[in-house]
């Protein structure tokens, strides 16, 4: 098949290229007059070459089809898992946190802390809250795991510390142990434990099951939330208990599962 006058010239340029290539290798005595009978000797090996392609015809047009629809599922696919790395940053983004988990800080439900020290370490407790159980667990995170400590906890409350009358107010100690302190106007439930540690993507320490957490949040409002829980409670959910006979604090290492004490 002759080629065209575009094709033809696309053949010399590359003919040339291929011979200044096989003269740059040679010496200075070897290369004289050799140029032009490379670049000649190129040429018409790139025209058989493309003959040849032209003889093959549809066969080798068919392979090339079926080679190509194979490359362009993988490109769609790649497409699609890079959209969907891309939707998840801008979702980070768009909420004004991190887009990696933050594994060195920990958002602690005070309230659910502060109630199992009373009911499980404390003998004969004043009430269902003691102020103990948060400073055990707020050195042991800081001092042990080195960890950053968010707390939450209804504003203004007022608890036992250590067992002794008068109620108080967060003693000055544990509150210097935490990086902040979040308060709300309730008692802290399901949906601002979650919210707190979704905002920062950290970990969040709650005894309760969070596939429970998931299941109550079922409104359109909480489904960012649920979502999140959904993919990382495996990873970021930390749970605690403490030494009947010692008092002394733990996190529970392994996969969360049901709720524990």
């Amino acid at each position: 098949t002759q080629a065209s006058v575009p094709e033809q010239e696309e053949l010399t340029r590359k003919a040339k290229i291929l011979a200044v290539k096989a003269v740059m290798k040679m010496s200075a005595e070897e290369r004289k007059g050799k140029m032009r009978e490379l670049q000649n000797l190129h040429l018409k090996k790139l025209q058989v070459e493309g003959e040849l392609e032209a003889i093959q015809g549809n066969s080798g047009k068919s392979a090339r089809s079926m080679g190509g629809a194979a490359k362009s599922k993988f490109q769609i696919a790649a497409k699609q898992r890079m959209a969907g790395q891309k939707r998840k940053a801008a979702d980070a983004e768009d909420d004004g946190r991190p887009e990696k988990y933050d594994f060195g800080t920990i958002v602690v439900n005070m309230a659910d802390v502060g109630n199992i020290f009373s009911r499980r370490v404390l003998l004969h407790p004043r009430g269902n809250f003691d102020w103990e159980g948060i400073r055990r667990c707020v050195k042991f995170l800081r001092c042990n795991r080195n960890m950053k400590v968010i707390g939450v906890l209804k504003k203004d409350f007022r608890g036992y510390d250590n067992n002794q009358a008068p109620k108080v107010c967060m003693p000055s100690d544990i509150k210097k142990m935490c990086v902040s302190v979040e308060e709300t106007l309730q008692r802290p439930g399901i949906y601002t434990i979650a919210k707190c540690a979704h905002r920062r993507n950290c970990r969040f320490l709650d005894n309760d099951n969070c596939l429970d957490w998931c299941q109550q949040l079922q409104s359109a409002k909480h489904q960012k939330i649920r979502d999140w829980l959904t993919g990382c409670h495996h990873q970021l959910h930390t749970r605690y208990s403490f030494d009947m006979g010692l008092g002394t604090f733990d996190v529970l290492e392994g996969k969360t599962g049901s709720s524990a004490e």
